[in-house]
């Protein structure tokens, strides 16, 4: 439930169309549909990623990210995914080091890597470059409540990640993996959303974000 304290030793797990945010003095962690993730139940703070996406924006890399392939530390913004055994990880912003296999691998902004089970991580990768061309975009569109809302943006990844969110900062309500746009989201309640779109590889590295287009739910 919202509010609730996740302590060591502990894992949640966010299901079908649902969002998780785990919020520390100095991290933020960000966790979509179908992710199970844990504390480590150690007297050193460490976040666990079973399965699934997650998001960490840190200010310091204090506590360390850890799947059963890599263990991640660092300072910044990175998209973490793990599916079908492999880890991909790819950094927004900063700098991380990612150790598999006895070898450490070093990612700067807008670099990523996977992960195989022991082995070490593969080299360096550029991530796809952010998301231009929005529709809707700056200028909101206003939409009666109950609509659907189709969504475009260009260039597009051969796979995509759109996420909506409300005014605050990091009130994420959707985080969805989507196919090439448009795409059709239904917004259940009057309001005004943000929504952006990263776009994913062929292997399925998620590159940064694009600017923020606008969304005004009406009743009528």
């Amino acid at each position: 439930r919202s509010g609730a304290r996740f302590a060591t030793g502990e894992k949640v797990r966010v299901g079908d169309g649902g969002v998780l945010a785990v919020e520390f003095p100095w991290m933020r962690i960000t966790a979509g549909p179908d992710t199970t993730l844990g504390l480590a139940p150690s007297r050193l703070l460490a976040t666990f990623l079973e399965e699934g996406r997650l998001e960490q924006d840190a200010e310091a890399g204090i506590i360390k990210l850890r799947t059963p392939e890599a263990l991640l530390r660092g300072e910044g913004h990175l998209v973490v995914r793990r599916e079908h055994g492999v880890t991909g990880v790819a950094v927004v912003r900063g700098r991380f080091r990612v150790q598999a296999a006895a070898v450490t691998v070093v990612l700067h902004q807008g670099q990523g890597t996977f992960v195989e089970a022991g082995k070490p991580p593969e080299m360096p990768t550029a991530l796809p470059p952010a998301p231009r061309g929005l529709s809707p975009g700056a200028d909101p569109i206003y939409v009666v409540r109950g609509k659907p809302i189709l969504l475009s943006w260009s260039p597009s990844g051969p796979a995509n990640h759109v996420q909506v969110l409300g005014l605050e900062p990091g009130d994420l309500l959707i985080a969805r993996d989507v196919a090439t746009p448009p795409v059709e989201i239904e917004l259940p309640a009057a309001g005004t959303y943000r929504w952006r779109v990263a776009a994913r590889t062929e292997r399925g590295l998620e590159g940064a974000p694009s600017a923020e287009g606008l969304i005004c739910v009406v009743d009528k």
